[in-house]
Formats: C-alpha cells, structure tokens, sequence
C-alpha cells in the first residue's frame, strides 16, 4: 500500500504540473489559483491515507514484538517519548509527502502564470495548502496509530471509518444545536478545509482560522492521548517490551 501510495502521489504531482501548463496556456487564472488547494486535498486523501494506514497497523504491538519498546526503555526513554516518535515520525513522512507533492504543484502555477495578479494568487493558495497538508499530518498521524497501533486490522478499520466518517454523515443535523461558525468543524475533513479556506486567496479569516486550529489541535492531543493509552495497556498486558502476555503466564 505504500509503495502503491508513493506511486499514486508521484502521479497526482506530475498530473497536477500537465494541468498547470494547459491551464496557463488557455490562460485560465482562477483555476491556476486553485490548483495546490484541489492537489493537496487529492494527495491528502488519496496518498496520505494510504500511507498512515499500513504504518500504524499493529505498529505498537510490533515494536514491542522486536523490542524496539525494550531498548528505548533500558535507555531511559519514557513512554512519552516512545509516543512523540512513533507519531511524530509518521508526521514527518506524511507531511513530507502530502506537503511535497502541493509544492511542486502550487510551484507550477506560480511559475506559469502570466498576470502578477494570477502569480500572487497562486502562490496565496500554496501557502494555503501547505498549511492544509501539515495540519492533516499532525491529525491524521495520532489518529490513525490511535486506531491501528495495538488493535486487530478489523477493530482498527472499524474506529478510523467511525472516526472519519460518521461525524460527515451526520454534520448537516449536528451543525444546528452549535454556535454560529463552528458547524463546518464537526468533522476531520471539513475542519481541514475550513482551516485553508480561512486563508488566503480566499481572504484572511482570523477567527475562523483560529476556531480551525483550536478543533484540529484539541482533536489531534486526544488521539495522542489515546496512543498513551494503547501504549499503556500494552505494557501493562507485557506486549510492549517484547514478551507477550500470555507467554509469561504459562511460565
């Protein structure tokens, strides 16, 4: 899945640069505007998912397996610390990704645009969508190891879908019983999207911007707190140092 991810955010980049050569040549500037922000969201979605899901499955459970858990441990690394890295290293690669293939896109539409007007506007949606892509990296990573990281694949599935979709398909009846402006944040997706939006080329939207923030981040530490969680009863069940719990029953 990985490899078929990076396949797929290498063509959604070089897709994305053919569309900004026609674009610029038919001298279509509102599209070239848009352009980082629709490549960003099919990367975000498409690669980035596809990356997250195969690196967390199992992927506590497994580093306590090959003791990885152990090691950082006899070297005085603390739980938190172990967290911080799996997560943050995750982050890293999914924003990395994401975040690299807008740039080459978003670059594109700057370069190729022929009004200053339609160049400024570009590169306003680049900054746009590369604070989309980071934002989704620091969500999606805790999450997706909240989901998969100690839990059987069909467990795990069912959580992410839970996490991811079912806020979607109820936020239009939800969106009513809250405050003006915080409807569109009931869900991951369309907090994200609300995120960018509250930027330029679209205009600044400082207290939009900062209702999207506070939901991502808030969202983002009590996934975070959840992987402590899984880490915690791991090693409480002795399947987080690399010895299983069942095993030292029997002995």
């Amino acid at each position: 899945m990985v490899k078929i991810a990076l396949v797929l955010a290498v063509a959604i980049a070089i897709g994305a640069v053919a569309a900004a050569a026609v674009l610029a040549g038919r001298g279509a500037g509102g599209a070239l505007v848009q352009l980082a922000r629709a490549t960003s969201t099919a990367l975000a979605w498409g690669a980035g998912i596809l990356i997250a899901v195969p690196a967390s499955l199992q992927a506590l459970r497994e580093d306590g397996k090959s003791g990885v858990r152990a090691l950082l441990i006899a070297r005085g690394a603390s739980r938190g610390v172990y967290a911080r890295a799996r997560v943050g290293g995750l982050a890293i690669v999914l924003a990395a990704v994401v975040g690299g293939g807008t740039l080459v896109a978003g670059g594109a539409a700057v370069l190729l645009a022929s009004r200053a007007g339609v160049a400024r506007g570009a590169l306003e949606g680049l900054v746009a969508s590369l604070v989309y892509a980071a934002a989704f990296a620091l969500v999606l990573a805790p999450m997706s190891l909240a989901a998969f990281g100690a839990r059987p694949p069909a467990r795990g599935y069912a959580r992410f879908l839970a996490i991811l979709v079912l806020p979607l398909i109820f936020e239009p009846w939800l969106s009513g019983f809250v405050p003006p402006g915080w409807g569109e944040l009931l869900s991951i997706p369309s907090a994200l999207d609300a995120l960018r939006a509250s930027l330029p080329p679209d205009g600044f939207d400082g207290a939009r911007f900062a209702r999207a923030a506070l939901v991502l981040a808030a969202f983002a530490v009590l996934c975070f707190a959840l992987v402590l969680g899984e880490i915690a009863a791991l090693d409480a069940r002795g399947g987080g140092n690399g010895t299983d719990g069942d095993d030292e029953v029997r002995a």
